[in-house]
């Protein structure tokens, strides 16, 4: 169905839409248990659609997608899909595809509210440009639950500096403008690489070195996820005086921070083709190095087949802790309406870094 938004028109066909896609009649489909409404440009590859992809068949939801960026007046559609459970239920999406158009009204609070289900937690994905917020994303934290974003994502495709996204989400936690809980796929990314260090350095021959750590180098993650992997050390480590510094032309990124006893770190980070992992989630492999004052130094990497530490070969053939999809994150989500409060205390740190 395609027209103007008329949300009785638009009940009436997901009900018939779901029953001629599952198969049964509704009674026999398991019902949303969230709605979760998506912003995104039309035209603009995303994360999305492969976290939904990975999410199929695992929860059924209401998912009310907003493209902006039409040249027509705003218009919607519907759609469903359909994949069986373990109990050979029919788990589905009700999928709503608001095309936005110049007169903004498909992204108004005021249109896509009256089809969300009522009593049902909803969540909002952010996947625009997020600093300074849209006015829209402002009035729609009334009727959200959770806010999700990517900031990998919103950082490459929108061209906002990392540090700049952190600082903005963090002023806005603390102001208040946000209210409702905030999670980010690029710290869940980063998720299996800080449990890896936390164990490494938590064997009696690494624990000291902790405190003696000299440069961290980083390949293959992305600026975002390499920005939180920093400021992480730094609140976990009580590091400061920290600066970024960006050179002119080649863009290339470090961070330095002084360490307890006032000596300089150096942190540096490699990063994979962007745009390209923005365009179309790719497996892939990160690799840590950490250096020490002794001139010693520690090894780590992780990818989708997990975490090893290959400076010593001790834990070569033990692995620990895969790579996630979006997919994953996105479940861990949706299944929670926490926040994460070392992701709040690691932004919050990002205000004290200065530029350079």
């Amino acid at each position: 169905m395609t027209g103007t938004i008329n949300p009785s028109q638009i009940e009436r066909e997901l009900k018939i839409t779901l029953e001629r896609q599952s198969g049964v009649e509704s009674s026999g489909t398991k019902t949303s248990l969230f709605n979760l409404v998506i912003f995104k440009r039309a035209f603009t590859p995303n994360p999305s659609d492969e976290a939904l992809d990975f999410l199929l068949g695992k929860r059924p939801a209401r998912i009310i997608h907003i493209d902006s960026g039409y040249k027509d007046k705003t218009r919607a559609s519907v759609f469903a899909r359909c994949y069986p459970d373990r109990k050979d239920r029919s788990v589905c999406f009700e999928e709503i595809l608001i095309s936005n158009g110049e007169d903004n009204r498909g992204i108004d609070p005021g249109t896509w509210s009256s089809l969300l289900i009522h009593d049902l937690p909803t969540y909002l994905w952010w996947l625009d440009k997020l600093v300074p917020p849209s006015n829209y994303l402002i009035q729609s934290f009334e009727l959200g639950d959770k806010l999700l974003i990517h900031s990998s994502f919103n950082g490459v495709t929108f061209s906002e500096e990392p540090l700049s996204i952190y600082t903005g989400l963090s002023e806005m936690i603390s102001t208040g403008s946000i209210q409702i809980p905030v999670s980010d796929f690029a710290w869940g990314k980063i998720l299996p690489l800080r449990r890896f260090i936390a164990k490494v350095f938590d064997r009696d021959e690494y624990l000291e070195k902790l405190w003696d750590i000299s440069g961290v180098k980083v390949q293959g993650a992305a600026r975002a996820e390499t920005t939180l992997l920093f400021l992480w050390l730094a609140t976990r480590l009580g590091w400061t005086n920290g600066r970024l510094e960006i050179e002119n032309g080649t863009g290339k990124r470090k961070f330095f921070f002084r360490d307890r006893k006032g000596r300089e770190i150096n942190l540096t980070g490699s990063t994979t083709a962007e745009k390209e992992t923005a365009r179309k989630e790719t497996r892939k492999e990160v690799k840590i190095e950490i250096s020490f004052h002794d001139t010693d130094e520690l090894l780590l990497s992780c990818s989708e087949n997990g975490c090893a530490e290959l400076s010593t070969g001790i834990n070569n053939g033990i692995l620990y802790f895969k790579m996630p999809h979006d997919g994953n994150i996105l479940l861990r989500e949706v299944d929670s309406l926490q926040h994460d409060s070392i992701y709040y205390d690691t932004i919050e740190y990002s205000k004290s870094i200065r530029r350079v």
